[in-house]
């Protein structure tokens, strides 16, 4: 419902919007167990840097609303039930990105580290439930919103996007889906650099083994850790790295059991490293965009102008050679070697066209790019 107007805000300051939301609220998590303004900040710092923010970045109005709507249940909760807000979030995480709700827990994790292990556990069946009845509510949405604009109601149906399944047949095949979450969590691990986290528990074993506070912050961490990849068990679609925020934020937890000089000064060290893999990230993509940009350059004043529409023409036979190298892809980013929708279709909305075409035709592509203007709308040939 907020798609349409959150488009119309700058890129930048969407993307300013969502750091600044996501860092305060960090923040106020982490004060709230540690009251220590320092460790406070130095978590934040880390939470925004997770990798997975980096590459969720490509959408920049998608995630605007996520961490204003974590603020907002933060507060919420300072007056209402823990199931009150919990139910609060399912209903809305699945209004803006589902797996928000899978980070709700830490908005009471200050009062469940006092809590017994029994309550912990109705906490625990009470966030699952309400992650349920999320889903049931937006599909009851969904439901209504199709009938009256399409007279066809339909639930959410995860088949339509087939690209997104597991099996092409949407098959439930639960050992299946078991062995591609594991295999999906190690890769994450190694080759998204998530294992620098689990030094957390090495750095603090014996703060965590002697205290009861800290053992229910490791148990809170790694639930939040397994939660999105838990959830894939049963819907069977692929997991990417973009939505796995709640696995690197369960893990970040494991720093905040310490205040010594050994645990801050590696968290520092964390922040430094993600840093820079997410410069590279940032960098990498750029020159990506870049690319496309350059092929059409020479007609980049008028192209500059916008209009109603652009008509592409171009033979798919030769979608290769409009692929770009991508060998030096950092992990869990998308590249842009989808001609159609990656490629002209961002670039021309971007140029100010309100609708792109693309158009099958037989001449053969060797890099030429022809250009022609007809008032409002542009033609053009990849030739």
């Amino acid at each position: 419902m907020t798609f349409n107007i959150y488009r119309e805000i700058p890129s930048v300051v969407l993307i300013f919007g969502y750091f600044l939301s996501a860092a305060t609220f960090f923040y106020l998590i982490a004060n709230d167990i540690t009251s220590s303004r320092l460790i406070s900040s130095i978590f934040s710092l880390l939470c925004i840097n997770a990798p997975p923010y980096y590459s969720l970045l490509l959408w920049p109005v998608s995630p605007f609303s996520s961490y204003f709507m974590l603020l907002s249940l933060y507060f919420f909760s300072k007056r209402n039930s823990s199931f009150e807000t919990l139910l609060l979030s399912g209903v809305l995480s699945f209004g803006i990105i589902s797996n928000l709700h899978f980070l709700s827990p830490l908005i009471f994790i200050n009062k469940l580290v006092k809590e017994t292990y029994r309550r912990n556990f109705i906490f625990f069946l009470n966030w699952i439930l309400t992650f349920v009845i999320g889903y049931i509510v937006a599909n009851v949405l969904v439901y209504i919103v199709t009938l009256i604009k399409s007279d066809e109601a339909t639930f959410i149906d995860i088949g339509l996007q087939t690209w997104r399944l597991l099996r092409p047949d949407g098959e439930l095949d639960i050992l299946y889906n078991i062995e591609y979450a594991i295999e999906t969590i190690w890769s994450d691990i190694v080759y998204g650099k998530i294992y620098i986290l689990f030094f957390g528990i090495l750095i603090n074993y014996k703060l965590i083994l002697k205290s009861k506070s800290c053992s229910i912050i490791v148990m809170w961490s790694l639930l939040i850790y397994m939660s999105f990849y838990s959830s894939n068990l049963i819907h069977g679609i692929r997991i990417d790295f973009r939505s796995i925020i709640s696995a690197f934020i369960g893990l970040s937890m494991l720093h905040i059991v310490s205040f010594s000089k050994v645990n801050m000064s590696y968290l520092l060290l964390c922040v430094a490293f993600f840093s820079y893999g997410n410069k590279y990230k940032v960098e990498w993509y750029s020159k990506q965009t870049d690319k496309v940009k350059s092929r059409f350059s020479e007609y980049q004043e008028d192209i500059s102008k916008g209009g109603e529409l652009s008509i592409i023409y171009w033979n798919s036979s030769y979608h290769e050679d409009l692929q770009f190298d991508v060998s030096d892809k950092p992990y869990g980013l998308i590249d842009l070697n989808n001609f159609p929708l990656k490629q002209v279709t961002p670039y021309f909305i971007e140029q100010g066209f309100n609708r792109v075409e693309l158009v099958e035709y037989d001449i053969p592509y060797t890099g030429r790019v022809r250009y022609e203007r007809n008032g409002d709308t542009i033609y053009v040939y990849m030739e």
